[in-house]
């Protein structure tokens, strides 16, 4: 335990005493512990986005006692800070970070952490930044008797990545560097870190001595200058070798460029045999060079046994999925791909180009989608294949685009030209890696969803419709076929397959729903839609699977064929009161109190109130009669009037099927509908007003204008209804306005509205809130 640890203040949980030189350790690098540290000052930082989408985020600092330094929480840590659990003098057990160097600073990033109590802050730690590491690792109090001389190399990684200025003198390319690393390859007892490729071998053979004299002096500094008398016995001029850069020929006049281009390339462009090359300008002799001036001048390099430095190669750091944010510099993933999408084409104003998105998943479950433009597109479109698995890297990390990507992700990767795409091997590892993620959500629960959300489901095919021929808008055609799911939460919803899941695995369901089986499929990224209910329909990114090996498909199969699920009593979502949910109940003055349908998609309600009034034109429309992909057209019929041998019967004109139909009149109320709170104009169509009017369009149309007509529309004024309303914002003549429609109209049912009311009245005096009294409010 710690000395002189202070005191823990009253009324606060002690803690175990703060890891020794944790602080050090982090600064190094070090990822394989979990030091306990204290928060000594939480700051909230300004996002550089004012947006209202922008992430908290807080700045800490950690201390082990004596020194300090500054760390990042990552965003699903923010809640701790708000509720107390990290607070200036928190104790805290780092179980998962990340040591980077971000804009060349170095910094912590706390992905995890355990709170293990509170008390007042420890000592006065000072910030590793301007006092810098000191001491050793926490591991050094557990190593053997004599390990006390390799505590040196753990500063190292640390002033490596801090070169000297120039106008210091630091060590030449010689025996320090050698011994540096043979510090540090017998540290880690011969997993190196750095390598000497070809080595300094004349100094390692002739200099027996030197190994000795190396565990003397202990420098802090490395930009320091040894001792003359230390330099003069280490560093002595070595015998000349041939120079490979001059074909074997000793040319001094080559030297001198040579040697300036030496003189500019810093730490890394010095010498090769050692891990400086800085020279002192104005002409000084240069370390390891001797006393003689003379001898420096004419002395000429040494580069066959001065092997280069290689960089530090590690052995590649997995980062999960789920732990990918922008403070990563450097990351590899290992995932398995599970979608791939074509290849499209896109133009805009900034120009033209091809693009493609794969979408991957680790072995801890978490997913996110690649996108690769361009040059990248045509590089990698060829490498991924659904299902292998790949190391990938070296790609740049954007925020998702929601409105395209249906991951659970807050991350998209975009890959470049110089990103990395490795196939891995399958292995123990690999293997466990899922071939597909789902999140599977009953049918019941997506009646409390909002429309266009992406949702993954799992059924029981009951019927499958045949196949049909869609125009789009642009004017092209399409595939469509509608199949009807049903899974043990008793709903029953609609899934709309369009494309190639339309003749490809719907003619399978079809096939085997024609032999009296019924299937199990499981949808993943299927769109939530809203058309005479919750419907469901698969877009490009969506995953259809017949009869999967899932536990959720093998307990429905079980279900469905021997625990009677076949017999239940299914509701179909939308169509029923058995379990769904009801919209919100609402006046009518709400509609423009609370700006109902403004919010760019369109808004659901109930409302309960009488018709006041209707107009009396128009009151119907001729609609095409004819079948088009599979149910009838109903678009407005341009009338050609009587035509001979017709009988007398008019036809029309139908736009969309350009062919003639002969009229089926549907109604097109306008209506004043009217509560307690006011009245207000909405649309009736179809089926709903003929409920209104209580007869079809086709009679009502038969009888002629005038007084006879006004009496079947003063009959249906006055009559309560509970309605269901769409509340849309629409645009006419550059004019925005708020249009409600009737989506469902029942006649009311007083006994149980009145029932309501009771309950609702009994809550008011027992001090609730009314509103919540049921599931539609």
């Amino acid at each position: 335990e710690r000395l002189g640890a202070t005191e823990a203040r009253p009324g606060k949980m002690t803690a175990p005493a703060l890891t020794l030189n944790a602080t050090s350790a982090l600064w190094n690098g070090n990822t394989d512990f979990k030091p306990v540290m204290q928060c000594t000052e939480v700051k909230a930082l300004q996002p550089s986005s004012g947006g209202a989408n922008a992430q908290e985020r807080y700045r800490i600092s950690l201390s082990d006692g004596d020194l300090f330094t500054h760390a990042m929480l990552a965003t699903q840590l923010v809640d701790r800070v708000k509720d107390g659990r990290i607070q200036p003098g928190s104790v805290l057990r780092l179980t998962e970070f990340l040591c980077n160097v971000v804009h060349g600073r170095k910094i912590v990033i706390v992905l995890n952490c355990d709170a293990l109590g509170s008390r007042a802050i420890q000592g006065a730690p000072q910030n590793i930044q301007s006092k810098g590491p000191a001491g050793a690792p926490p591991q050094a109090a557990q190593a053997p008797a004599g390990a006390g001389q390799h505590q040196q190399p753990y500063q190292q990684p640390y002033q490596q990545q801090q070169p000297p200025p120039q106008h210091q003198q630091p060590y030449s390319a010689g025996g320090y560097g050698a011994n540096m690393q043979q510090q540090q390859q017998r540290l880690s007892g011969g997993k190196e870190n750095i390598q000497q490729q070809g080595g300094n071998n004349y100094y390692n053979e002739t200099k027996p001595s030197m190994q000795q004299q190396q565990q003397q002096p202990n420098y802090q500094n490395p930009h320091q200058p040894p001792p003359p008398s230390y330099q003069q016995q280490q560093y002595q001029q070595p015998p000349q070798q041939p120079n490979p850069y001059n074909n074997g020929h000793h040319q001094q006049g080559r030297q001198a460029p040579y040697q300036q281009q030496q003189q500019q390339r810093g730490s890394y462009g010095g010498n090769p045999g050692g891990v400086g090359g800085y020279q002192q300008q104005g002409g000084a002799p240069q370390y390891g060079h001797g006393g003689n001036q003379h001898q420096q001048q004419h002395q000429q390099p040494n580069y066959v046994q001065r092997g280069p430095i290689s960089r530090n190669e590690a052995p590649v750091r997995i980062v999960p999925i789920k732990s990918l944010n922008p403070y990563l510099n450097r990351w590899t993933i290992q995932a398995r791909a599970t979608n791939k999408s074509d290849i499209r084409r896109w133009q805009n104003a900034k120009g033209e180009g091809t693009v493609f998105n794969f979408d991957v998943c680790d072995v801890e479950g978490g997913e996110i989608r690649i996108c690769a433009f361009k040059e990248a597109c045509e590089k990698f479109f060829p490498v991924i294949e659904v299902g292998k698995v790949y190391m990938i890297s070296k790609g740049s990390l954007r925020p998702a685009r929601k409105q395209y990507n249906p991951l659970n992700s807050d991350f998209e990767i975009y890959l470049e030209t110089s990103s990395t795409i490795e196939p891995c091997v399958e292995d123990e590892r690999t293997s466990s890696i899922p071939s597909i993620n789902f999140n599977f959500k009953p049918v019941m629960a997506l009646e409390t969803m909002n429309t266009g959300s992406i949702v993954d489901v799992v059924g029981v095919v009951l019927t499958v419709d045949g196949i049909a021929t869609i125009q789009r808008r642009d004017g092209t055609e399409t595939q469509k076929r509608s199949l009807s799911v049903k899974d043990d939460s008793n709903g029953v919803i609609e899934l709309t397959c369009w494309g190639n899941f339309a003749t490809n695995v719907g003619q399978e369901l079809e096939d085997a729903c024609a032999k009296g089986e019924h299937p199990v499929v499981a949808v993943k990224s299927a769109r939530l839609g809203e058309y005479n209910g919750k419907t469901l329909g698969t877009i490009s990114s969506t995953q259809l699977l017949v009869n999967p090996d899932l536990p959720e498909a093998g307990r429905l199969r079980h279900w469905f064929d021997q625990a009677g699920g076949a017999q239940s009593q299914a509701t179909a979502l939308g169509q029923g009161s058995m379990g769904g949910r009801r919209d919100r109940r609402v006046q009518m003055e709400q509609i423009m109190e609370e700006g109902l349908g403004q919010g760019g998609k369109p808004d659901y309600v109930e409302c309960r109130g009488a018709v006041e009034f209707i107009k009396d034109n128009p009151l119907f429309y001729p609609a095409c009669s004819l079948q088009r992909n599979g149910r009838t057209c109903q678009k407005k019929l341009q009338m050609l009037g009587v035509e001979d041998g017709d009988g007398g019967e008019a036809k029309g004109w139908c736009e969309t099927c350009q062919a003639q139909s002969i009229p089926m009149y549907r109604y097109i109320l306008q209506l004043k509908f009217t509560d307690a709170s006011c009245g207000r104009w909405i649309t009736c169509f179809g089926d709903q007003g003929e409920v209104v009017m209580g007869m079809p369009a086709g009679e009502l149309q038969r009888v002629p204008e005038g007084d006879e007509r006004m009496h079947f529309l003063d009959r249906a004024k006055f009559a309560e209804y509970v309605v269901k309303l769409k509340v849309a914002e629409e645009t006419y003549n550059e004019e925005s306005r708020i249009k409600c429609s009737i989506s469902r109209l029942t006649p009311v049912n007083y006994a149980q509205e009145a029932s309501e009311l009771l309950a609702g009245i009994q809550l008011l005096l027992d001090g609730g809130d009314n509103r919540n009294v049921r599931p539609r409010y």
